[in-house]
């Protein structure tokens, strides 16, 4: 996300003017206020019958998601490391990297083995600065449970490489990064989940506060 450089309008003032011509939309409601983010992890924002809370890095890992699948499905071209990488591995990794040697390289990762040390030379491009031992870890355990179908174990890289690059909890963001958070979740195809199935926004209605502080019944 951009950084924008700070304004003397308030954040409501700037949300008026922004959204003058063209509203901002979630969900097909119209969204009135960003109220702003609660420590610095949650988007809350009304709309004129009720309150969307938006899960930060959930949202921006779906959107993510969704972008590098359009740019990376199936798209194997491998990116040579300037350094080899050692790889920590388990006897059983090595059993399951050894075994599955053709279909790992097919998937963009070519190792060397040096002094019973193992070590990768080429990645994914689509990975790039976001390849760590742990990412190659997921993809062997993906092995070791029957998983031998590349198209699902490149998803399920794609899904920890969206993970890595999303903003965190504790992210602190300014009312126009958060609005543009907003907006991005909007055109996803699904603005519901992030990459792990957790919800990325909750919508809690006048009529749900209403109930739960028993106002009715």
């Amino acid at each position: 996300f951009n950084h924008y450089q700070p304004t003397d309008l308030s954040s409501q003032q700037y949300f008026d003017k922004i959204t003058n011509n063209q509203p901002i939309i979630l969900l097909n409601k119209i969204i009135t206020r960003f109220v702003g983010q609660i420590h610095n992890t949650f988007i809350v924002c009304e709309t004129k019958d009720g309150v969307f809370i938006i899960d930060q890095h959930a949202a921006a890992e779906r959107i993510n998601l969704e972008k590098n699948r359009k740019e990376f499905s199936n798209n194997f071209q491998k990116q040579q490391l300037i350094i080899k990488q050692k790889l920590k591995l388990t006897p059983a990794q090595i059993e399951t990297l050894i075994k599955n040697k053709d279909l790992v390289e097919k998937m963009g990762f070519n190792y060397i083995v040096e002094n019973n040390n193992y070590y990768m030379v080429t990645i994914p491009l689509f990975l790039n600065k976001y390849f760590d031992n742990n990412i190659f870890s997921n993809l062997l355990a993906d092995l070791q449970n029957g998983t031998n179908e590349v198209f699902t174990l490149q998803d399920h890289l794609i899904k920890l490489k969206s993970c890595k690059q999303s903003i965190k909890a504790n992210d602190s963001l300014t009312i126009p990064e958060q609005i543009e958070l907003v907006k991005k979740l909007d055109k996803c195809d699904d603005k519901t989940i992030c990459a792990h199935g957790r919800p990325s926004t909750i919508f809690l209605s006048i009529k749900d506060f209403e109930k739960l502080f028993k106002r009715i019944v």
